[in-house]
């Protein structure tokens, strides 16, 4: 394998990927034991990525178990999983079995869901942010469904993008909407964006 620098790397890594991932598809275990057994660090992680994915499709409750007793250090994996999972079933990907206990995989968990499930169903998906306890509702859980919600219903989703805290994520959230309303309804723009509490950079 030549020096991570090297595209070849990249052409290696994702062959890796969804080789695993395909096996995975039919013997989840064999395509872990394959993944885990890679010499270089690149090629196994991408891999382990591509089993756990696959395996998400099969058994995604027994994926999340692999992946929280064996690589807790990389919740990348978990949201790659999750983003296969709550694809197919966005519901059952954020209700059970329940995200994992740790706080940094329920996290990512709860992250790619949102991701998923705005850009699958961004009606269905905010009505689920909502209920989640405040905490949960992250700047990164809140972005998914603006971006997600903007192209149905924008001046929801501008208001929604409103509660966002970090203003340079709230800012890509308002901007998602408004790019929006201004083109299906300029003077519905203009007016919120008067009657707006936004930074002056922002307002511009």
């Amino acid at each position: 394998v030549p020096p991570p620098t090297s595209s070849d790397v990249e052409l290696m890594a994702d062959a890796a990927r969804v080789a695993a991932q395909k096996l995975a598809l039919e013997r989840p275990e064999a395509a872990t034991t394959w993944a885990e057994a890679l010499d270089n660090e690149i090629l196994r992680l991408n891999a382990i990525k591509g089993a756990v994915a696959g395996w998400g499709q099969v058994d995604p409750a027994a994926a999340v178990d692999y992946v929280a007793a064996n690589h807790p250090q990389y919740p990348e994996l978990l949201t790659a999983l999750y983003d296969v999972w709550a694809a197919s079933d966005p519901a059952q990907a954020a209700a059970g079995p329940a995200l994992p206990e740790d706080a940094g995989f329920r996290a990512a968990g709860r992250d790619a869901v949102a991701q998923a499930w705005a850009a699958n169903d961004p009606v269905q998906a905010p009505a689920w942010v909502d209920t989640l306890p405040a905490a949960e509702r992250t700047d990164a859980v809140m972005l998914a469904v603006v971006t997600g919600l903007s192209a149905v219903d924008p001046i929801a989703a501008w208001t929604r993008a409103q509660a966002i805290q970090d203003p340079s994520i709230q800012y890509r959230g308002l901007k998602a909407a408004f790019s929006t309303i201004v083109t299906r309804q300029p003077e519905v723009a203009r007016d919120l964006l008067a009657s707006a509490t936004l930074s002056d950079t922002a307002t511009e």
